[in-house]
This record gives structure tokens, C-alpha cells and sequence, in this order.
């Protein structure tokens, strides 16, 4: 989905699922936001008695199950990466290891409609944001002087009106 029209300058605010915050502004519009998310990659070590010596799979996720064909004693562990099944074996209960990778996290891209990357950043998932046009606040918010930087803030109406309702609400009664 693009935003803002041809010559608006364009603010896209941010903010990540650790509560970090960001703001970029490109004077080059319209832009398109694009999110996306990777899971973490583990190592999975576990001893497969069918086969000879320890097994070690990577993958995103795992799920065990009790399989007809594992014999007694035995498990089956499916491995998963980023939810496609990349292993089914069966395995000694007691025997897996995980090695849990590093989270990967949430990314957050600005391009132009033509395709030019204008801004990346990661963080923690999920990532949520909204777009400003012309103003640089985003719609269905006004624009107020600020005496902290940047210089204004950016007011939601919606949520500042049902404040509003709810204080009058309790002076009427």
C-alpha cells in the first residue's frame, strides 16, 4: 500500500514490541511501508536409535508426538523451519538438546513505489506504525505546537474526544 501524494512530505512513526520508538521522514513520496518477520533459528541435538550416532537439525520450532512406527521408548520429533516440516524422525525419550539462535525480530522497510529502499530498521516483534502526510501527523490526529522536539505533537482525535466525553460523562452526574 503507497502513502502520501507526490511532493508531501511523508513521516512514518514506529514503535516495537520492546517499546522502543522511532521516526523517519522522507521528503520523497509517495513511500511504501513494508513489515515482515523471521523466527530464530535453533540447533536440535537428540539420538535417533534407527540411525547411527546423535542427529543435529536446525530449524525454527519442533513438536513430539507418539508415532505407530517409533518403538517403545521412542518419540517422534517433528522439526519445523519457519513452519515448513523438515524432518520427522523418531527419537530416545530424554535425548533432545535444544540450542535456542539468536531472535531475529521484527524488520520495518521505507521504499519508494519505484523500489528504492529509503529506510530499514529491526527490533523486536511485533513492530507496529503509523504514515503522516503534508502535516506530518497521521490521519484522524491534529497538529499541535510542541515546545520539545520536534516542534509539535501529533493529538489523536478520537481518543482525545472520548476522554472528553467520558470527563463529561462523570461532571454531569
Amino acid at each position: 500500500m503507497s502513502y502520501c501524494q507526490v511532493g508531501e512530505i511523508a513521516t512514518v512513526d514506529y514503535t516495537f514490541g520492546d517499546g522502543s520508538k522511532g521516526r523517519f521522514i522522507s521528503e520523497d513520496s509517495p513511500i511504501i511501508v513494508e513489515t515482515s518477520s523471521s523466527e530464530s533459528s535453533n540447533t536440535y541435538n537428540y539420538y535417533d536409535p534407527n540411525l547411527p550416532g546423535n542427529r543435529t537439525v536446525k530449524g525454527t520450532s519442533y513438536t513430539t508426538e507418539f508415532r505407530s512406527e517409533c518403538q517403545q521408548g521412542q518419540t517422534a520429533i517433528k522439526i519445523y523451519n519457519n513452519g515448513e516440516l523438515i524432518t520427522l524422525s523418531c527419537f530416545l525419550a530424554g535425548s533432545l538438546t535444544t540450542q535456542l539462535g539468536e531472535i531475529q525480530g521484527c524488520s520495518l522497510k521505507v521504499n519508494t513505489v519505484s523500489g528504492v529502499n529509503l529506510f530499514t530498521v529491526n527490533g523486536k516483534c511485533p513492530v507496529n506504525f503509523t504514515v503522516g502526510c503534508g502535516d506530518n501527523c497521521p490521519e484522524g490526529s491534529h497538529k499541535c505546537t510542541h515546545n520539545k522536539y520536534p516542534g509539535y505533537c501529533c493529538v489523536p482525535c478520537k481518543e482525545v474526544g472520548d476522554r472528553l466525553k467520558n470527563m463529561a460523562n462523570k461532571v454531569g452526574r
